[in-house]
């Protein structure tokens, strides 16, 4: 089964009402066509966004997401990271760096609509 980290990019278009990306993976989820993954500093971005004070829309986030498994930061993917920004392979923000790393020691695909980000790491695949 194809494993395929989400995004915080693929989240946020759905909630704004521009991409139905997310439905269609949750969909392929159920078809048992693939395997979502959410890495934890997904949810630290989706924190930081104003609308999530209002319980309701918290809410829905949680329950939108609840079918995808989450993936915690651990110390193998904080040390590739950290390599990929020491090394300068990427010009991103630490936070998009874990969440590469995360789809790199998986073994999984990247799913995002930010593919300028992720362009430049290495093993990196992006799903399409």
């Amino acid at each position: 089964m194809e494993l395929v980290v989400v995004d915080t990019s693929v989240v946020i278009d759905y909630l704004r009402g521009q991409s139905p990306l997310l439905l269609k993976l949750l969909e392929r989820q159920k078809d048992k066509k693939l395997k979502l993954l959410l890495p934890a500093v997904v949810w630290l971005e989706l924190e930081v966004g104003a609308s999530m004070e209002n319980m309701e829309i918290h809410e829905k986030v949680a329950s939108l997401l609840s079918p995808i498994e989450r993936i915690e930061v651990n110390e193998e993917q904080a040390v590739l990271a950290g390599q990929l920004i020491r090394r300068k392979k990427i010009l991103t923000d630490p936070v998009d760096t874990l969440i590469a790393a995360a789809a790199v020691k998986k073994g999984a695909k990247l799913v995002t609509l930010n593919v300028k980000h992720y362009k430049n790491i290495p093993n990196l695949k992006l799903y399409k």
